[in-house]
């Protein structure tokens, strides 16, 4: 019972510590920019081009449930948000892929591609590598919040087709009829 004590007191020493140093952040210039916990690499959720991918991954991991392990609304725990983050392959700034191995495989790819005014648009592809399951998201990326983008492709887009070859100048569509590049203008996708 003795030892309870001090360590309830240094643990709300150390609480105080941490609150103290969190309202100091808080008079900082860029307060109304979301930033990300310490254990992650990267330290804001600004939208500059170094590491953009990781930054949109932040966003969408605290919410993410790969394997289906939780119910209704339930949220993953640090742990979970931790141990998928190291499924996660940043193959470039632009581009970070999640990928489940066996034979229940996926991959989630998320590419991030640079609007002429400066905001990013999001390509959010899931691949079930399954030869079926497959789901291409359109999103824009701005003020560290993820929200949906009219979609740029049309609804059968993905029709016996798998996408391929991520990276900031676009991506390929790879079809029975053969592989089409689709090029980033900075306003759309052209082939």
């Amino acid at each position: 019972m003795k030892l309870r004590l001090p360590i309830i007191t240094l643990s709300a020493l150390a609480l105080c510590a941490c609150g103290g140093n969190q309202s100091s952040n808080n008079g900082d210039a860029n307060n109304d920019t979301p930033t990300a916990t310490a254990t992650e690499e990267v330290s804001t959720l600004d939208e500059t081009d170094s590491k953009i991918a990781m930054k949109v991954w932040i966003v969408i991991l605290p919410y993410f449930d790969p394997y289906g392990m939780l119910d209704g609304d339930e949220e993953p725990s640090a742990e979970m948000i931790a141990e998928n983050r190291k499924s996660i392959q940043e193959r470039s700034n632009t581009v970070a892929e999640f990928v489940a191995e066996g034979a229940e495989g996926f991959s989630k790819t998320i590419a991030c591609y640079k609007l002429n005014n400066g905001n990013w648009l999001v390509l959010d592809y899931f691949d079930g590598h399954d030869g079926m399951s497959r789901n291409l998201r359109v999103l824009d990326f701005l003020g560290g919040n993820l929200t949906e983008h009219s979609n740029l492709f049309p609804a059968d887009f993905l029709q016996d087709t798998y996408l391929s070859d991520f990276d900031s100048e676009g991506f390929t569509a790879n079809r029975d009829s053969g592989k089409i590049r689709f090029k980033w203008n900075g306003e759309k996708f052209e082939e």
